[in-house]
């Protein structure tokens, strides 16, 4: 008894000492993830001016593949995700639940190659791992010109990685920010939303200061919120998210889908339907927005009988001409 208590000790403190170097290790881990593919492609979008509108989407497509229960065989989606992309005419999309490395391989070029054979190519990206597995990517046919990971709250931290991309368009700049949020609506996980939420909210505040009003920022993902502590409240989750925290309307943001589809939820199932995901745009994109500039479309069909995802692809038209001068 007393040699399988010391094991046990043992394996406790290894234990701690995993997760302390984890702790320490992971932010350098997911940043050694971090990849942009911004080289010169025959395949890139030739922008010769501002186009009319800018197709801006989030979609969490629940993995890019799945294995069929009868035979095994494993099912790739890149095709049936590339076509509902090109078929939707997207610029700039952000995903959740994609994979860049690991057993499963990476997403990232077999979508690409997806998009080119769909007709539609987005031959620019940014992508960052996590340590579930569920990584994140920003899909663009325009050039991205700056990437990175965004911290995560000190005081819970959520080890899913935030990934922002800053994007040029013609001579004028977008910055796309991708979450996937803490799921389940219990209190410790709606805790930790908030705490995120709060972290980002600050981010934006000291990464932008007095020029928030004018930034093109769009906020994107699947923010999982799904509790009344989400939408309701002074520290709810979507009032840190649109910084409706203090008393100034001026700079805050706006969740365009809920503002303008309240009852469409971007999450089906048989049992449940929420709305989890959002694109939430800063004041100078938000403007001009308006009910026939945002789409919910349903996950379309595999091919196998049943849809690539049980979430909704959510789309945004926004007038480019309110973006600021690129900073190059």
């Amino acid at each position: 008894m007393r040699q399988r208590k010391s094991a046990y000790s043992n394996l406790a403190g290894l234990a701690a000492v995993i997760l302390m170097v984890a702790a320490i290790f992971y932010p350098l881990l997911v940043q050694a993830q971090l990849q942009s593919r911004n080289e010169d492609n025959p395949s890139s979008v030739a922008v010769a001016e501002l186009p009319e509108r800018l197709r801006i989407a989030t979609w969490n497509v629940h993995d890019c593949q799945a294995v069929d229960r009868k035979t095994g065989r494993v099912l790739l989606l890149h095709s049936a995700l590339a076509q509902a992309i090109a078929r939707e005419r997207i610029d700039i999309i952000a995903l959740q639940e994609v994979q860049t490395q690991g057993a499963r391989g990476s997403d990232i070029a077999p979508l690409q190659q997806a998009l080119t054979a769909a007709g539609w190519p987005m031959p620019h990206h940014a992508a960052a791992s996590t340590l579930q597995g569920d990584d994140l990517a920003i899909f663009s046919r325009y050039p991205v010109e700056h990437y990175g990971i965004v911290p995560q709250p000190a005081d819970a931290a959520w080890p899913r990685a935030g990934l922002h991309a800053t994007i040029r368009i013609h001579d004028r700049e977008l910055v796309v920010y991708n979450f996937h949020f803490k799921a389940f609506d219990d209190p410790r996980s709606l805790e930790i939303r908030r705490a995120q939420a709060s972290a980002l909210a600050a981010h934006l505040r000291a990464r932008f200061k007095e020029g928030i009003q004018k930034a093109g920022v769009v906020l994107a993902g699947d923010f999982n919120t799904v509790s009344r502590g989400d939408f309701e409240g002074e520290n709810a989750t979507l009032i840190l998210l649109q910084l409706r925290e203090n008393d100034d309307p001026s700079d805050d943001f706006e969740s365009i889908n809920l503002r303008w589809k309240p009852l469409e939820p971007t999450y089906r199932t048989s049992r449940f339907a929420s709305i989890t995901d959002h694109l939430i745009l800063s004041p100078a994109l938000r403007s001009e927005v308006h009910p026939a500039s945002v789409q919910i479309v349903a996950a379309p069909d595999t091919g196998f009988g049943f849809p690539v995802s049980d979430h909704r692809l959510l789309i945004v038209d926004i007038n480019p001409q309110a973006l600021p001068q690129s900073s190059r």
